[in-house]
């Protein structure tokens, strides 16, 4: 085939570029490759695990609780044990049941405000330990007993300190208004003698705690607790006691009667009296304690 000039050297110039573009062909295919799978989705066939987060804002949710007590309960606890060494000192027989141990159940709503944070209120209940003292002196005898609980509405902050996939970390901060119901039965002999008194007291007090939070699914969690309450009830009275099944509307109160400095023993008497003796003062019942807890928080 005869081939015009210019015909001849476009194909000299074609077979000498061949290299050069063969070298230079693969380079640009690979770049192309690589940047489509980069935008191409990984496929994987594993499912991923339930992440702990905080309630979303307009979330809410729901717990009931319990777990165990521990309250300090001051004159009533401390009174009662001391009365029981002033026996044993002057070398009679005493008994004294009781401790510091006891139960608290409650329920809760709350709602998120965003994340990591929420707000909710609560309402709970403590039973305490009873506490009793069977004293035998020459001639006579006596005993008594507190049934103490404690009632409260309280207003909570909640604020996620540490999250991740398998759980969450939360501060709680509360303030809330406590009532205390104080069953009292005194018993004395030869000459039968009984009191009984319903006696109850009020005052503000406040929480702090910590829990640890555990997901379950996307609706239920699994959390563990441990919280500082603060509730010193100063003051435990009632305007009517039953004296030998009889009904008076003496106005009554415990009353913290110091045998020693220091020391002092509760006594349930009329509130003139403890008004106008100097060395009496009002008992406290102080429901300050800790709380440990496990319960189940569901989220709606």
């Amino acid at each position: 085939m005869d081939l015009s000039f210019p015909t001849r050297s476009f194909l000299v110039a074609l077979m000498l570029a061949l290299p050069v573009l063969a070298d230079q062909a693969p380079a640009s295919f690979d770049v192309r490759w690589e940047i489509a799978q980069a935008k191409k989705p990984a496929r994987s066939s594993a499912k991923s695990a339930p992440v702990v987060k905080a309630a979303d804002e307009g979330d809410w949710w729901f717990r009931a609780y319990s777990g165990l007590d521990i309250s300090f309960l001051e004159h009533i606890a401390e009174g009662t044990k001391n009365l029981k060494e002033l026996i044993d000192e002057i070398g009679f027989y005493g008994e004294q049941a009781g401790s510091n141990m006891g139960v608290l159940f409650g329920v809760e709503l709350g709602t998120g405000l965003r994340k990591g944070d929420g707000l909710s209120l609560s309402l709970e209940g403590v039973l305490s330990s009873t506490h009793s003292l069977v004293a035998i002196v020459p001639g006579s005898a006596f005993s008594f007993r507190f049934e103490p609980s404690l009632y409260s509405a309280s207003l909570n902050y909640h604020h996620a300190i540490a999250s991740d996939r398998d759980h969450r970390t939360v501060l709680t901060f509360g303030a809330g208004y406590y009532m205390a119901f104080v069953n009292y039965a005194g018993v004395a002999i030869p000459a039968p003698f009984m009191v009984e008194a319903e006696l109850t007291g009020s005052a503000p007090g406040a929480i702090l705690g910590i829990t640890q939070e555990w997901k379950v699914d996307e609706l239920l969690s699994l959390e563990a607790s441990a919280r500082f309450r603060w509730a010193d009830i100063t003051r435990l009275e009632a305007s009517r006691a039953k004296i030998d099944g009889s009904v008076t509307d003496t106005d009554v109160a415990l009353a913290n009667a110091e045998f020693t400095p220091g020391k002092g023993i509760p006594i349930l008497i009329d509130q003139a009296t403890i008004d106008a003796d100097p060395t009496l003062g009002y008992a406290h019942a102080d429901f300050s304690g800790f709380d440990l807890g496990l319960n189940l928080k569901l989220v709606l």
